[in-house]
């Protein structure tokens, strides 16, 4: 097994490739036998992708869940239920807040049709385990079960921006809500021309 370790590993990819190879070769060498290589391979290319993308959406969604939207300053938990101040202002601000959740959605979904397609291809016509997929069916159903605790959380926050998006509407008229996101775009272009004045400045001193 050991032929199979990365020596001198320093990365956080190539220590996670060696974290899982004594697994993968318990679960496989012996079925796999010339194609174990090309199978390890794999298995680490898979499994650090599915990992990293899990590692950061949870964060966007322990974000969320926290009340910030990352890069934005939007505080989503302001729209969890309807605002006692609202502002014309909470209407674009809730709609940008809905469009990251509804993104993050959509990406946590994709992750999980990925899982379920290569979770089908593990069993056999009988739906048992294949006799080299039971480290790699741990590692998709741990994955799942994490993915759909992320699907639950972000759906539920989805669903409370929307309802009070639509509240929104009712209270604010379109006019009001374009002349509002009008003046925010106008007073960012002023920001930012205000930011780059003041780095080139520093950059000159």
């Amino acid at each position: 097994m050991e032929k199979y370790l990365i020596p001198n590993v320093k990365s956080d990819r190539l220590k996670f490739f060696n974290s899982i190879t004594e697994e993968t070769y318990k679960a496989a060498y012996v079925s796999k036998q010339s194609r174990f290589q090309a199978y390890l391979n794999g298995q680490r290319k898979f499994q650090w992708e599915i990992s990293s993308d899990i590692e950061k959406i949870g964060k966007n969604v322990g974000s969320y869940k926290e009340g910030t939207i990352p890069k934005e300053n939007l505080n989503c938990l302001r729209y969890r239920e309807f605002p006692t101040d609202v502002k014309v202002e909470d209407v674009s601000k809730c709609q940008r807040a809905l469009h990251h959740v509804k993104g993050t959605f959509n990406e946590i979904e994709k992750i999980k049709e990925k899982l379920n397609n290569r979770k089908r291809e593990l069993f056999d016509a009988d739906v048992l385990p294949k006799s080299w997929a039971s480290s790699e069916i741990s590692f998709v159903e741990t994955s799942l079960t994490k993915i759909d605790r992320m699907l639950k959380d972000t759906e539920k926050l989805a669903m409370d921006l929307e309802h009070v998006m639509h509240q929104l509407h009712k209270r604010f008229d379109n006019s009001c809500v374009e002349t509002s996101e009008r003046k925010r775009k106008a007073r960012r272009i002023i920001e930012q021309r205000y930011k780059t004045k003041r780095k080139k400045q520093i950059l000159s001193e």
